[in-house]
Parts: C-alpha cells; structure tokens; sequence
C-alpha cells in the first residue's frame, strides 16, 4: 500500500508539471471527436492528441514485461546488479549528451520513434536502471529534440506508474490496511510528491541547458560504490 501511494505521488507531481501539455491534449482529443472547444477550428493536425496516441503505442510495449516481472523484482535484492544497471544509466546520460539535438516533437514523430521509446521503457523495468535516463537517451537517439524527449519520458511514466499503482494498491487492500500506519504514509507521500516535483523541475532546467553530464557522472560513481560494496560485504 505504501508503495501505491508513493507512485500515485509521483503520478501527481509529473501531471502537475506538464499539466498544461495534459490540458491541450485532453481538448484536442475531444476535437477529434468533434467535441470541446477547439471542434470546427479548421486545424487539420492535432499534435496532443497525436502524442496521445504515440504515448499509449509506446505504453502498450510494456505488456511484454509481464513474463518476467518477478525476475526483475528478485534481481532488486542483488546489489552487484542494481550497481551495474546504475553505472549503464550513466552511461546512458553521457551518450545523450553526445549527440546532437534533433528537431522531432509531436508534430512529426513516427510510430517507430514511439516503438524504441517504448521497448527501451521495458528494459528500463530492470532494477537499478534509470526509466528517464533510458527513455530520454533512447528518444534523442530518434531524433528527438532534447526538451520534447524529456516530457515524452514522463508523460509516458504516467500510465506506467498507474498500472503499477493499481497492481500495488490491490495488494495492499489484500493484505489488510494498517490504519494506525496512516500517519506515516500519509508523511511519505507528502515527501514523495514534493521530492518528485523538485526533481521533474531540476530535470527540466537541466534540459534546457542541454547539459546532462552531472546526473550521468553522479550515476557512474554511485553505480561504481554499490558494486565495490556489494563485493565487500558479499566477500565479508
């Protein structure tokens, strides 16, 4: 349950975040339809609504993680692992940095684009490895541009985290709420949805800068200790 709240935190501060790109989408959908306020503006292309789609292709790769979801939560127990995916989530940030900015947004992005995005999503599933740093690495890789590669990377966390808030909370309602817990997870929350929102606004700072190389040597240094620990401790 505690777990629950904490994705629904997240879920929360990323919607908050980009709540205006959530908003244009919503309506352009309803234009789509022939509904909503921008019904009948004589636009022939809605680009929201367009990412819409490309996010739920992108979301439906994830359903070839479920054979192997119980792997990847025992794979969290192993340090060594955890270290290594962090060190290759590093990695990953300094190769985003290398390449050269594209220019694909909403407007043009393919359903192929949409595809890698989303199996690099599935892999990101792993413990240890970085979702953003995959999915943002893998959507510049495309030809994205930098910024737009970072609000499809958590835009397309939203329906993850919520099948994996459903997923949790049904367990949790399973095995009986602590109600004398509440306090405490109510705490977690809090923090959680502050810490998340802080993290998407530094994240998005940092893009305009262009400049992922601090988060990837932070990666790489953490990834290097846990492994040279869980050696230690293993050894011990």
């Amino acid at each position: 349950l505690f777990y629950a709240l904490l994705q629904m935190a997240v879920i929360v501060a990323i919607c908050v975040s980009f709540w205006d790109d959530i908003v244009v989408m919503f309506f352009e959908l309803l234009a789509v339809g022939g509904r909503g306020p921008l019904s009948g503006t004589g636009k022939k292309h809605y680009p929201h609504a367009r990412l819409f789609i490309m996010i739920i292709v992108a979301t439906l790769m994830l359903l070839l993680t479920t054979p192997v979801l119980g792997l990847s939560e025992k794979l969290g127990d192993n340090s060594f692992f955890v270290g290594a995916a962090m060190f290759l989530s590093g990695l990953c940030l300094y190769v985003c940095d290398r390449f050269d900015p594209g220019s694909k947004t909403e407007k043009n992005m393919s359903f192929a684009d949409s595809l890698i995005t989303g199996i690099c999503q599935c892999i990101s599933c792993l413990p240890g490895l970085s979702r953003t740093a995959v999915t943002i690495t893998a959507g510049v890789a495309t030809g994205f541009d930098k910024n737009f590669a970072l609000k499809f990377s958590f835009l397309l966390a939203v329906p993850a985290l919520f099948g994996s808030f459903v997923r949790n909370l049904a367990k949790g309602i399973s095995q009986g709420i602590i109600w004398a817990d509440f306090a405490p997870y109510l705490a977690g929350t809090v923090a959680a949805l502050l810490a998340a929102y802080a993290a998407v606004r530094l994240l998005k700072t940092v893009c305009e800068k262009h400049n992922f190389r601090p988060f990837s040597y932070y990666c790489l240094v953490m990834g290097v200790l846990s492994i040279i620990l869980s050696f230690i401790f293993l050894g011990a």
